[in-house]
């Protein structure tokens, strides 16, 4: 019967934890996502359009599907990721 109620209080206090940190979490997700919204006041380095106009090319030289934008390949100048995740920084 004490196993039984001990090992319940450790359910309980776990569960307890366990929402502790999921609230402070959330809490702290939402802070950091409002003082970014609070401070983008400039427009963006890398407009929309740039982000519309990456589509895949074949290159008959590699023999491989690479991805292309409108002012050149992507893996110029940072390469794709950079284009698809330095769009919101935004320049002051």
């Amino acid at each position: 019967m004490f196993k039984n109620r001990l090992f319940n209080v450790f359910v309980v206090v776990a569960l307890v934890v366990l929402a502790a940190l999921t609230i402070q979490q959330a809490l702290e997700t939402t802070r950091i996502v409002s003082a970014a919204g609070a401070s983008e006041s400039a427009p963006c380095a890398i407009p929309v359009v740039d982000r519309s106009s990456i589509h895949s090319e074949y290159v008959e030289e590699m023999g491989i599907w690479l991805p292309q934008s409108d002012s050149g390949p992507t893996g110029v100048d940072g390469g794709l990721l950079y284009l698809l995740s330095g769009y919101r920084e935004c320049s002051q």
